[in-house]
């Protein structure tokens, strides 16, 4: 019965059942886990790793790098969709330059108050995209945080209108 379902409601079903079961299904993992790192081979694919002080061999550990730095790019991605896809200052629109900014220039804080806050983009989306940011290049923000809140492309700007 299950098989002849939906692929969105076997994904529904999953979810539902591994949250219920959350706690049950850690445990199981945790030992599977102890004991392979007891026998020192790798934690995802049982081979003996190269070093001895690590938990996976060298291919599972690029794999898994590999797979985290596609998610944090995919994460960047939603996250420059919704507040916008161009440095707010200066217009630069090549997804690498840009990153987030706290508009109150308190992004210490709230990294200090939330430590989940780390990881900007994961904590927006988790957050629901939250008002109180925007998206600069990272020349304009590290001079806006230089300059006292003010990046020097607007500071420019003011200062050729008073002119």
């Amino acid at each position: 019965m299950y098989l002849s379902k939906t692929p969105s409601y076997r994904k529904e079903y999953r979810r539902k059942y591994h949250s219920k079961h959350r706690e049950e299904n850690n445990r199981a993992v945790r030992k599977r886990v102890a004991k392979l790192k007891n026998l020192k081979i790798c934690v995802r694919c049982g081979q003996v790793p190269a070093r001895t002080d690590c938990l996976m061999c060298q291919v599972c550990t690029d794999r898994t790098a590999e797979r985290q730095r596609l998610l944090r790019l995919e994460e960047k991605a939603i996250v420059l969709a919704h507040y916008g896809d161009k440095c707010a200052c200066c217009g630069e629109t090549e997804p690498i330059f840009l990153t987030i900014d706290h508009l109150d220039i308190a992004g210490n804080q709230h990294r200090k108050q939330d430590p989940s806050a780390m990881d900007i983009a994961k904590w927006l989306i988790r957050n629901n995209f939250p008002n109180g940011f925007q998206v600069l290049c990272y020349n304009c923000n590290l001079g806006r945080h230089r300059n006292g809140g003010v990046c020097p492309h607007q500071q420019r700007k003011e200062s050729i209108k008073c002119v």
